[in-house]
C-alpha cells in the first residue's frame, strides 16, 4: 500500500467489487470511469478475482484516508 497525506493507493481486491459496481451505476461517478458499458456485479467480481494478488501491475484503488472505502 502506498500512503500519502490525503489518499492510500493499493491493489484492487475481490472485496472491492461491490463498491466498484455501485460507482459504475452512479451517473455522476460512472461517466469518469473507463469502459464502454456498465458491468454486472458478477462480471466485476469475476474480473477482480482473476487479478494477481497484491500486484500493483494492473490497477490501483485510491481511497480518502479519512473514510473507509467499503
Amino acid at each position: 500500500m502506498l500512503t500519502g497525506d490525503l489518499v492510500r493507493l493499493r491493489p484492487l481486491e475481490p472485496s472491492d467489487a461491490e463498491l466498484m459496481w455501485r460507482w459504475n451505476h452512479d451517473p455522476e461517478v460512472g461517466r469518469w470511469m473507463f469502459g464502454s458499458y456498465p458491468e454486472s456485479l458478477a462480471q466485476i467480481t469475476e474480473r477482480f478475482e482473476e487479478l494477481p494478488r497484491n500486484s500493483y501491475a494492473s490497477a490501483f484503488f485510491a481511497s480518502n484516508r479519512s473514510t473507509k472505502a467499503s
